[in-house]
């Protein structure tokens, strides 16, 4: 006997539709098992894409104020187009509303 391979299980004596039909049911169930983790794993990566874009959103609106506030803008010409690009522009919302569509 090979200890790699296991042993295949011999069928079910008896009643053989009644143990089918169970063997039928647990596929089922194992098969909506499977599809909640895989929905709830999908869920959960939407849920953390959203926020981290979320906080690096506010995060880069605080730079942006920050910048405005300080009497000794420590942020170029080059760099504060391309952070007002990024934060006003409508790039950020048609990234993220697909997904709070879906999600939310």
């Amino acid at each position: 006997m090979n200890p790699i391979i296991p042993p295949i299980p011999a069928l079910p004596q008896g009643d053989d539709k009644k143990n089918m039909e169970a063997l039928l049911y647990e596929g089922q169930v194992n098969e909506h098992c499977r599809q909640e983790k895989f929905k709830k794993h999908k869920s959960w990566i939407a849920l953390v894409l959203v926020w981290s874009v979320l906080i690096g959103i506010v995060f880069m609106s605080g730079v942006w104020l920050w910048h405005l506030i300080t009497p000794w803008s420590w942020l170029n010409h080059d760099q504060l187009n391309r952070l007002e690009t990024i934060l006003f522009s409508g790039v950020i919302s048609s990234l993220i509303s697909p997904f709070i569509k879906r999600y939310f």
